[in-house]
């Protein structure tokens, strides 16, 4: 039998590269493994990534939603020496709690809320102790526990009346 070699060409100069063949005549080839990518990489069309990613530098997307409903974004920075949190987006076809923005407490759990803006425009700040109504008027938690709101001022006095504020949604427990 006579030799017969197989080659292919390097896309990268164009030269004739001997290609290895197995003792039926198929191809021999390997998993590729990447091992660094370029400073800049586009991709045109989906990307899955299976496990975590960490990213240094800025994200930007125009639609960031990891299920149906909620976007999650993490971090963890400090300036001038206050830590920063995770916060949470809810997409607007979610109108069960009318939660659209939630800020959580760094190194707490995803009921550890610190601010929840809702879409009517109320927020609560503080873990559910202060906030806004969705008409702009203030409450607040005293020290006593009592929950009220600013009614009205007067001479520099302020009349408060109770309050009970819309509870900041808890999430579900795993596997519920």
């Amino acid at each position: 039998m006579t030799d017969a070699r197989l080659l292919a060409t390097n896309p990268e100069n164009s030269s004739l590269v001997p290609v290895a063949c197995n003792s039926a005549g198929q191809l021999i080839v390997t998993d590729v493994t990447i091992e660094a990518l370029p400073n800049s990489l586009a991709v045109d069309g989906d990307l899955t990534v299976t496990g975590s990613a960490d990213i240094t530098g800025r994200m930007t997307s125009k639609d960031f939603l990891t299920s149906e409903s909620n976007a999650y974004v993490s971090g963890s920075y400090e300036s001038a020496g206050v830590p920063g949190g995770f916060f949470r987006g809810t997409a607007p076809s979610v109108t069960a709690s009318g939660e659209c923005l939630r800020f959580n407490r760094v190194g707490g759990g995803i009921n550890d809320v610190v601010i929840n803006m809702r879409y009517d425009g109320s927020a609560a700040f503080a873990g559910g102790k202060a906030g806004l109504t969705a008409e702009g008027n203030l409450w607040v938690t005293t020290a006593r526990g009592q929950v009220v709101m600013l009614d009205a001022v007067s001479n520099g006095l302020g009349s408060w009346v109770p309050y009970e504020p819309t509870p900041i949604r808890t999430a579900p427990a795993p596997g519920a």
